[in-house]
């Protein structure tokens, strides 16, 4: 088997269903499998995504809790037979035969982890992965809007606007593939995170005992940004919690509390910003941002 393609649903059964459609379409010249993993949907969903799944021979695991991404996704390697994992979220869907394209670069190139050049649904180029680890360093650039990222890596700090793979520090979540062999060295997911970070967490891990990570422009997937998540404020206390939980894991207390004061003064700059130019939303959004650091 090449590749084991695998989904964590919960409660977005038609979401799910509609990135294993493109899957199934577009997915050529490879052995590849499908599983997913029901993370205790609703009585409705789970019989949505059971009946799908039984229909087209796709292994479903049923969880008896709502067991969070990295430890869900963790569940589901134990019945995958692929070479290669690949980590799809249920709020995407394939352009192109973007899975063979992963893993021909891949398996050709004896890469340990790669993604896919993201798009939204209007097919413009999103956030694909980042050039800097969660750091200091990450945090002084957001403070200054990026712009030491783009003068270095030009239009492609988040998206790969040429035509060759290239390095990054990490790959988003939404999509990542990574030979299983050394997914096992690793322990997989760190269970300590429930949503936001896991994968990072693993990259960082993977980097530090010498692998690299690449993007792919060959393969394209649109990915349906918050599709999954409808409460701002909760995917904030998520994102947050998964954040203090990395920072205590891989550098010091000090460390930690130096990163937040840079991460308020970016608040506080972007609240004033956005204030002179009565943009609401985005002042709800840095504002709440705030909460999350005080």
């Amino acid at each position: 088997m090449d590749v084991s393609v695998i989904y964590v649903n919960y409660n977005c059964s038609n979401l799910t269903i509609n990135s294993i459609k493109s899957v199934i379409e577009l997915t050529n010249d490879i052995c590849y499998e499908i599983i997913v993993v029901d993370n205790n949907s609703t009585p409705n969903e789970k019989n949505i995504i059971e009946d799908y799944c039984n229909t087209n021979n796709i292994k479903l695991i049923k969880s008896n809790s709502n067991l969070g991404f990295g430890k869900a996704n963790n569940l589901a390697t134990k019945y995958a037979s692929g070479k290669y994992l690949f980590f799809l979220n249920p709020d995407t869907y394939l352009i192109n035969n973007a899975i063979k394209e992963l893993f021909s670069f891949a398996s050709n190139n004896d890469v340990t982890a790669c993604g896919a050049n993201l798009f939204s649904k209007q097919l413009k180029p999103i956030h694909s992965y980042w050039m800097l680890m969660p750091s200091i360093s990450n945090e002084i650039s957001t403070l200054l809007c990026d712009i030491p990222l783009k003068i270095k890596h030009k239009n492609s700090y988040e998206h790969n606007h040429s035509k060759s793979p290239i390095e990054v520090a990490f790959t988003t979540g939404a999509d990542l593939m990574i030979k299983q062999s050394i997914f096992k060295e690793m322990n997989g997911f760190d269970d300590s995170f429930f949503m936001y970070f896991e994968e990072t967490d693993l990259q960082y891990r993977i980097k530090k005992i010498g692998h690299k990570i690449y993007n792919l422009p060959k393969a394209k997937i649109v990915h349906l940004e918050s599709q999954t998540l409808q409460s701002r404020t909760k995917k904030l206390e998520l994102f947050f919690n998964s954040r203090k939980i990395f920072y205590h894991k891989h550098y010091s207390n000090t460390y930690l509390y130096t990163a937040n004061i840079i991460l308020i003064l970016t608040c506080i700059s972007r609240i004033i910003l956005f204030s002179i130019l009565f943009n609401k939303e985005k002042i709800f959004f840095w504002k709440t941002t705030l909460k999350q650091c005080l």
